[in-house]
């Protein structure tokens, strides 16, 4: 009975050791059309230009990670990492808006030192910071291959914004531009003009369904 009991010990503390392992990975998502996206003449200028109703997108975000402390993303400056403090917002280092989401995705078995090598490699291969590309490589799309090297899901609303990206270059090219030239000032005349070019964009959207 000993014996057994012993053994029943040794495995509850195998497991207890193992739960201690797992980390928590979260997901953020930056809405960057000024929160256009979430009123009514936004989702009906994401439906009008998605390529089906199932397909529209809640916002355009840039999005991030959040695990072992630190919030990974991708830009024109490749992946970088930024301390997160507990009960603290995330900050960007690229340039966002409103912070739209942050949720807890899942648990990985994955360490820090793995998920940090991994990391490296994309910074030193396809995710370099000068193979941005706001359609074939974008923060979503590695956002989305980080959770699958993590092995926890990713919002279902990343694959609708790839989607919607694909079928409208121009358009998410103004929105979610990547900064490369001149960050600071870029931003703050992007920010200013933003506005403006989503009404043209949407006039003549509205004109090619009449």
């Amino acid at each position: 009975m000993n014996s057994l009991q012993n053994v029943c010990n040794l495995v509850g503390k195998v497991v207890h050791m193992d739960q201690m392992l797992e980390h928590t990975v979260e997901t953020v998502c930056w809405d960057i059309t000024l929160g256009v996206a979430g009123t009514a003449l936004g989702h009906f200028f994401l439906s009008a230009t998605s390529s089906s109703e199932d397909k529209v997108p809640d916002a355009v975000d840039h999005v991030g990670l959040i695990a072992y402390g630190y919030l990974y993303e991708y830009g024109d400056l490749g992946i970088l990492r930024t301390p997160v403090p507990l009960k603290k917002t995330p900050k960007s280092k690229y340039p966002v808006f409103s912070l739209r989401s942050r949720e807890s995705v899942g648990k990985t078995g994955k360490l820090f030192e793995e998920f940090e090598k991994w990391v490296a490699e994309q910074n030193a291969g396809n995710y370099r910071g000068s193979k941005y590309d706001l359609v074939e490589r974008s923060c979503v799309s590695w956002a989305r291959e980080a959770c699958q090297f993590l092995q926890v899901p990713y919002p279902e609303n990343w694959d609708k914004i790839c989607d919607w990206v694909v079928k409208n270059k121009r358009f998410a090219g103004l929105v979610g531009g990547s900064g490369m030239t001149s960050r600071k000032v870029q931003f703050r005349a992007q920010a200013a003009a933003a506005p403006r070019r989503l009404i043209n964009w949407f006039v003549q959207k509205c004109h090619c369904f009449r």
